[in-house]
């Protein structure tokens, strides 16, 4: 029994000991780990800043020059708001980075800078896939045609295709011109214009369009309109040049690929309604950017030198948000 206690109480201080090296070397480490980190911390925000500053002077140097150029003449433009926030954000956490502080916002500058980029890729997309569309048209428009001359037929190219000759197109071939059948009776596939899927009967009197596919029996046909005159190359014209495309829901394929505005009832009337619309939600559009823009100046000022307090900030952006919601509801 005495063998234990005395074992116990020259145990017990070498335990002790260790147990406080042991604690003492814990905590140390933990010191230092803090200093460390404390230590590195300081170099954070200049790390962010580093990896900001290509984002923001490189990829949104487009947005950054059509604002400046817009700017210079009094105009405001959805990039004027756009570089507002993004150098805002970067200079905003620049400044805080200089002097000391790690509250900074570098990575919102870069996420709207990815945000905007997005944006002009996929309305890239759009332009290219209208310019397929318009290649596609101008490719479905023949470059012969058959000409019928003291009952025999030769090509001509379709330069020398005059108003009045009478052409002949023959099943699975092109009509190269808009005319009217004189001869023959067969059907004719327009659905490239049209959307019709059935291809539609043609005879004597009947009028054709250019691009069709002649799917019957032999055609001859008096042309009206060919060339650059033509259905086809109209539609292709007005494809490339129109600021607003419109198409019906039963309209072709590719009319409906290039529009960027569908109409699913079919019903011209509903145009004139589409384009009242629209102007109100871009009167509206233009109100909240207004707005957007004004909070965003005097809200971001006021929070660099320290008036507005953070608390009264999101509040204000809360205000803001429901303003513009409450705005936009007009439209219902």
């Amino acid at each position: 029994m005495w063998q234990v206690v005395h074992r116990s109480t020259c145990v017990s201080p070498k335990a002790v000991t260790i147990a406080c090296w042991i604690s003492g070397d814990r905590d140390s480490s933990s010191a230092r780990s803090r200093s460390f980190f404390a230590s590195f911390g300081r170099y954070v925000p200049f790390v962010l800043m580093a990896l900001a500053t290509p984002s923001v002077f490189y990829c949104a140097a487009p947005v950054l020059r059509i604002a400046w150029a817009v700017a210079r003449t009094g105009v405001l433009r959805m990039e004027s708001l756009l570089a507002m926030g993004i150098l805002m954000a970067y200079g905003y956490s620049a400044a805080a980075a200089f002097s000391g502080s790690n509250h900074v916002y570098f990575d919102t500058a870069c996420a709207i800078v990815t945000l905007v980029l997005t944006g002009k890729a996929i309305e890239r997309g759009a332009k290219e896939k209208t310019a397929r569309a318009i290649t596609l048209l101008y490719r479905l428009m023949p470059n012969k045609a058959r000409l019928m001359a003291d009952g025999r037929e030769r090509f001509v190219a379709l330069e020398a295709l005059r108003t009045g000759m009478v052409f002949r197109v023959k099943s699975g071939e092109r009509i190269p011109a808009d005319g009217v059948v004189v001869e023959g009776r067969s059907h004719a596939d327009e659905s490239v214009l049209t959307g019709e899927s059935a291809p539609r009967p043609k005879g004597p009197g009947d009028r054709v369009v250019c691009g069709s596919i002649n799917t019957g029996g032999v055609l001859e046909i008096r042309a009206t309109r060919f060339g650059a005159e033509s259905t086809l190359a109209h539609i292709a014209r007005t494809v490339a040049q129109a600021d607003l495309g419109i198409a019906l829901g039963s309209g072709a394929d590719i009319a409906m690929q290039a529009a960027p505005l569908v109409l699913m009832n079919n019903s011209l009337a509903a145009v004139t309604q589409t384009l009242d619309l629209a102007r109100r939600a871009f009167r509206i559009v233009r109100q909240n950017l207004f707005w957007a823009f004004a909070y965003n100046v005097a809200g971001i000022t006021l929070a660099m030198v320290g008036v507005l307090n953070p608390i009264l900030a999101a509040g204000a952006m809360v205000l803001s948000s429901l303003s513009v919601i409450g705005n936009s509801r007009r439209l219902a």
